[in-house]
């Protein structure tokens, strides 16, 4: 995939529109750009990633960014918090989908 974030689709009626993303900037729900300014660098690179996918777990994301567990988890809550990621179940088979458008 090019390391573009994945497309959103939504309906209007009586259209389907898609919305294609150039960078993972323009994929931040609400247009609320300024929450990427409150990422940490690590955070802005594994958000680059995340858009990328489409549902991932925190080993997942773990091993592409090359971190500890516990600071992916941490990550992986933050993106939540901020309502950039939805989380899918619980314990050790929670999911996470970003939260497109």
């Amino acid at each position: 995939s090019a390391g573009l974030p994945l497309p959103s689709f939504s309906f209007r009626d009586p259209y389907v529109v898609l919305t294609l993303y150039r960078e993972a900037a323009a994929a931040v729900p609400d247009g609320r750009p300024e929450i990427l300014a409150a990422l940490s660098q690590a955070e802005r690179h594994g958000w680059e990633w995340l858009v990328t996918q489409e549902v991932v777990t925190s080993a997942a994301y773990e091993e592409a960014m090359e971190i500890p567990s516990r600071t992916a988890k941490f990550h992986l809550k933050r993106f939540t918090d901020l309502g950039l990621l939805e989380r899918i179940g619980a314990g050790p088979a929670t999911k996470y989908r970003v939260r497109r458008g």
